[in-house]
């Protein structure tokens, strides 16, 4: 045996972190992953959104909830099998002062956490400028609330923050376009979305899609409109 080798210490397992892939999570992805993946955590998604996620959502909702509410129960329930240290479920109502998010969404944390057996504990920090005036130090806090759950390294936890930072707002850059950009799309210079098949030479039909980003990104939820209408040849736009 070589020397030393019976010395070696099992590696650490990483803290796991479920993200329902759901409503929020569709606006602040690149946020969200970057930040837990910088801190030294592993993120585990629930699984894309199927029957399964549905009819398990609608049986442990009331019949108010709205379906994408009810979506997001289901993959709760679909993380609770995936040995979890945490569930990421933040309570986020609003960005800016004449902004209100839907109060379903912000107790949603709370639903969970009375309603559901056997979750991991879940990390639900709620931010509020609208209601609560919150902003920069309440943002802090948070971020340093979170961060020491996953190490003790202040310096890690700020670098994991402007990193997370940056990633949203290139993700957000990266979405927005210009009024040339969309002129140039208007005149099939420029492709924005799904490159549309099967347009057999003939003009190209455009199409502008307005809905919910956890609507227009989840195949399930939208019946898949973005593959049917690209498959028809047609060109889109989302309002994302």
């Amino acid at each position: 045996m070589s020397k030393g080798l019976g010395n070696k210490r099992p590696a650490k397992r990483k803290k796991r972190v479920g993200f329902p892939r759901g409503l929020l999570y569709y606006y602040f992805t690149d946020m969200w992953e970057t930040f837990f993946i910088k801190l030294g955590a592993e993120v585990v998604l629930s699984s894309p959104t199927n029957k399964i996620t549905k009819e398990r959502g609608v049986l442990e909702t009331l019949d108010d909830e709205c379906y994408s509410t009810k979506l997001y129960h289901g993959h709760v329930l679909d993380l609770a099998d995936k040995d979890l240290d945490y569930l990421f479920v933040p309570r986020f109502a609003s960005r800016k002062k004449r902004e209100v998010g839907c109060p379903k969404f912000v107790a949603l944390a709370d639903i969970l956490k009375y309603t559901k057996k056997d979750l991991p504990p879940i990390i639900g920090p709620y931010y509020s400028t609208s209601r609560e005036n919150h902003g920069f130090w309440r943002l802090t806090r948070i971020i340093f609330d979170i961060g020491f759950k996953f190490t003790i390294n202040p310096l890690r936890i700020i670098f994991a923050a402007i990193l997370a930072l940056r990633a949203h707002r290139k993700a957000h850059d990266e979405l927005h376009i210009s009024e040339e950009t969309l002129q140039k799309w208007e005149k099939s210079e420029v492709l924005l979305n799904d490159a549309p098949l099967n347009t057999n030479g003939e003009e190209i039909l455009k199409v502008a899609l307005i809905g919910h980003n956890y609507v227009l990104n989840d195949d399930y939820a939208s019946l898949g409109v973005r593959k049917k209408l690209q498959k028809l040849g047609v060109d889109i736009v989302t309002s994302q």
